[in-house]
Parts: C-alpha cells; sequence; structure tokens
C-alpha cells in the first residue's frame, strides 16, 4: 500500500458548518486551505487514511494503534451531538502496525476491544473535510505518545514499512495546531516565542529539512504551547522525502493554523 501524501492538519472545531459561530470569517484561510488539503488527499485515492492525533486516547509510555471494524463520533463536546460522522476501520492494517511496532522496540499499546472509542475532534475536523471532497474510504486512529522525539520519527518509518506491504494507497494525516500562544488574547496566554515556534516550523518544512525538527529547542516547544509536534513527527518520519505545499497558515484567537501536504513525488 504506497503512501502518497501527508499532511499537518489544524483541528479547531469551528470550521464545521453547525459547530460555527460569527467568527468563522475570521478563519477563512483556514477553511480553504482545509478544502485545498482534502482535495488533494482524495486526488491521490487512498484506500485508508491514518490520523495521528493529540486529542485522541494517550499513553505516556506508549503509541496508541486503534483497531475497530468502524469508528463513530460527534461533537457533542461543542454543544452539537447531532453533527456526527461513521467511518469503516481497517482491524487488519491496525494489527500488522502494531506488531511490526513492537517487534521494532517501540510500545504499544494495541486496543481491539468491542467497546467504542468515540472519534476525537483531532480526527474528526479533518475527516470533515475529507468526506466534503469525497472520501468514503477506511479509516485508522492513531495516538502519539511522551517517549522521545526518535521512537516517534521510527513509529513513522514502521507505519511506511508495514503500509508498503499492503496493496492499494495511503494517506497519513497529522492533527495539530501551532502555537497557542500568539497573541495576548490567546487561550494559554502569550509569548513572543510563540510567533517564533511557528515561523521555525514552517521554515524548516519549506526548506525540507525535517530531520532538524526533531532538534528543536525544548524550551521552545514548552513556551509555545503547542499540540502538533510530536504528530508531526510521526508523519515525517513516514513520508522523509515528501516534497511540501503550504495552502494556508494564519493565527487567529491566538493559535496557529497551518495546513501542509507533502507529496510523493514521481519516481
Amino acid at each position: 500500500m504506497s503512501l502518497r501524501i501527508s499532511c499537518l492538519a489544524p483541528h479547531p472545531p469551528l470550521l464545521i458548518p453547525g459547530v460555527a459561530t460569527r467568527e468563522v470569517e475570521l478563519v477563512e484561510k483556514t477553511t480553504e486551505g482545509m478544502r485545498e488539503l482534502a482535495r488533494r488527499v482524495v486526488a491521490s485515492s487512498p484506500d485508508v487514511v491514518l490520523f495521528v492525533s493529540p486529542h485522541g486516547r494517550l499513553f505516556r509510555d506508549a503509541f496508541g494503534v486503534y483497531s475497530r471494524p468502524s469508528f463513530e463520533g460527534n461533537m457533542g463536546k461543542f454543544g452539537q451531538a447531532g453533527i456526527s460522522y461513521r467511518a469503516e476501520g481497517f482491524p487488519r492494517l491496525a494489527q500488522a502496525i502494531a506488531s511490526a511496532s513492537s517487534g521494532a522496540g517501540l510500545p504499544v499499546v494495541f486496543s481491539d476491544q468491542n467497546a467504542p472509542i468515540p472519534l476525537d475532534h483531532g480526527v474528526l475536523v479533518p475527516l470533515h473535510f475529507l468526506r466534503e471532497a469525497g472520501y468514503g474510504g477506511k479509516i485508522l486512529p492513531l495516538t502519539y505518545s511522551f517517549l522521545d522525539r526518535s521512537s516517534h520519527w521510527r513509529f513513522g518509518e514502521v507505519i511506511a514499512e508495514v503500509l508498503e506491504e499492503f496493496e492499494g494507497r495511503s494517506a497519513i494525516v497529522a492533527s495539530g495546531d501551532l502555537s497557542h500562544r500568539l497573541t495576548p488574547d490567546a487561550p494559554a496566554g502569550f509569548t513572543p516565542r510563540g510567533r517564533e515556534y511557528d515561523e521555525k516550523i514552517l521554515s524548516l518544512l519549506r526548506e525540507e529539512r525535517y530531520r532538524e525538527v526533531c532538534q528543536l529547542d525544548e524550551d521552545l516547544l514548552e513556551e509555545a504551547g503547542e499540540c502538533a509536534f510530536r504528530s508531526l513527527l510521526v508523519m515525517l518520519g513516514a513520508s522523509p522525502n515528501f516534497k511540501p505545499r503550504f495552502p494556508s497558515y494564519e493565527g487567529p484567537f491566538g493559535v496557529g493554523y497551518a495546513t501542509v501536504t507533502f507529496e510523493k513525488m514521481e519516481e
């Protein structure tokens, strides 16, 4: 299963109609960026989309791999339980990723219980745009850990290795926002290092210096109040030579929203 495209996608719930308030006009760039991102993913004809979310069931010392015949979720947490989504899972692929990761020395929590695991908004927001663009295929939710950075990169590599063993095409979505501290009215408070973080991340991605993302200063990460960094490491580990495109970036509400696609060049 060839990995054709990966992407970094923000997940503010207000992007979804019905959840949106009058403030939605302040994120027009992000809305259009998500639509372009979704169009490009759907144009790559994936049979499955993997989501690495910071808002799923996280484990400090293990990655999460979730196996279900199907997944469901709604926006009830944001006052709109009637806005719901359902997607087919891919248990065989989930099992293969969990097994290969364990074999590579990476701790994994593999969840294949019958009890439902509701999809979180880190999956639901990008899934909404994929649905809007016509995607009706399978999904596989993943969560990162708080292990070291090299483990996250390696987890991405293992995912890519496993995908190559399956027929078809795939895509990966690294869900997350950049700094939450860009302005004095930001939800997590203000620091000038928030803007520094966003600029540094985007510069490294534009220049395709992906490995240097792993080397960013820990104090900068902490002060920026980010939520996408570990998702991004997993995604970059899976697609280290893909070419980036930058549909949008803006920082309304003091939070950095970047839409970036990474596409495999034809050989």
